[in-house]
């Protein structure tokens, strides 16, 4: 025999489940947006970029193998190995900065602003909306042209560019977050930290791996 629940009770039993689900949402939205500003997430979520930039350079490799182009030999590996030690600072540090500056910090900025007028007064998109848009369009183009500025290291090897293939997509994937970084952090220090990071590691290893 089947005990049915009464019609009031059952709206009881529903309003309390709704209620409570309500609650825990809204407590667990909560928890995030303050975990999300507090100093740990951001000490976290710099130490994921900082290391995923490393993965730029495989990944790209993986790419470009996946689409059937044989990966080049960088012609940065030819440099002598002390020439590759005088270079570091300009490799190292001063580039990471200049290109910062550049990319992240004025033509990034540039483009969003182009854009967020776009979405937002020719569009019709809401301010919130258009602001997140803006950004991730800004980003986007930033990141590939700071990618196919890298085919310029040609010039001054006086080689194919196609032997930079592999720079130019890593840099556009790191590119992609040393743009989060910029929108993320509100500033420079993030990105500019990232890059320095990154080239310090690859050019440190490209030197142990000639003394090798």
């Amino acid at each position: 025999m089947t005990l049915a629940i009464p019609y009031a009770t059952q709206g009881s039993i529903l309003n309390r489940v709704y209620s409570f689900g309500v609650d825990v949402f809204n407590d667990t939205t909560r928890r995030i947006e303050n975990f999300m500003g507090s100093d740990g997430c951001s000490i976290l979520i710099g130490v994921g970029l900082h290391l995923g930039m490393l993965a730029a350079g495989p990944l790209a490799a993986k790419i470009i193998q996946t689409l059937g182009i044989p990966v080049p030999q960088s012609p940065f590996n030819k440099l002598h190995p002390l020439f590759k030690v005088l270079l570091a600072p300009l490799v190292c540090v001063y580039a990471p900065i200049w290109e910062e500056k550049t990319f992240r910090g004025t033509l990034q900025e540039a483009l969003k602003n182009d854009f967020y007028s776009l979405y937002h007064d020719n569009l019709g998109f809401s301010n919130s909306t258009a602001g997140i848009a803006s950004r991730v369009t800004a980003i986007f183009f930033t990141s590939v042209l700071f990618g196919l500025s890298h085919f310029s290291n040609a010039i001054f090897f006086c080689c194919n560019p196609v032997l930079f293939l592999p720079q130019v997509v890593s840099t556009t994937i790191a590119g992609l977050m040393l743009g989060f970084a910029k929108e993320w952090g509100g500033s420079l220090e993030l990105p500019t930290s990232m890059h320095i990071f990154n080239n310090s590691v690859a050019w440190t290893l490209s030197i142990l791996n000639d003394l090798s």
